[in-house]
């Protein structure tokens, strides 16, 4: 029986960032939603980046605590940041959100899955 992994919530945090001195402020959760997608574990990222919008290169993705996250800087209309955009932040002149995108999941057989088995599975980095 092939794996799929099933993800079941999510929520989306951000908090103000400056260049200089780094997030301003306590998060502000923006996101908590059910969700019920059904992936290979190959596709998992590829799935969760065209659903919300996001980077689908797998080194902007980590596992944590047995949950995908995604880091990301958004502009103030929740759209990741361009380079120009980053470029303009550094400089000050832009105000980007430290956002991150937590997914709870499951791996769909017979025992949890940890941290090992989702990059074993995943590709996506321990940390």
């Amino acid at each position: 029986m092939a794996k799929k992994i099933l993800v079941t919530h999510m929520f989306k945090e951000a908090t103000e960032d400056n260049y200089e001195s780094g997030e301003i402020g306590k998060a502000q959760l923006l996101m908590d939603e059910r969700v019920n997608a059904l992936a290979a574990p190959g596709d998992i990222v590829q799935a969760l980046a065209k659903t919300y919008g996001l980077n689908p290169d797998k080194n902007s993705w980590a596992i944590f605590d047995g949950r995908i996250q995604h880091q990301t800087l958004e502009t103030d209309n929740s759209g990741e940041a361009s380079k120009s955009e980053i470029e303009a932040w550094k400089r000050g002149r832009l105000r980007l959100w430290a956002v991150t995108y937590d997914f709870s999941v499951k791996v769909i057989s017979e025992h949890k899955a940890g941290d090992a088995e989702l990059h074993r599975l995943t590709g996506i980095e321990v940390h």
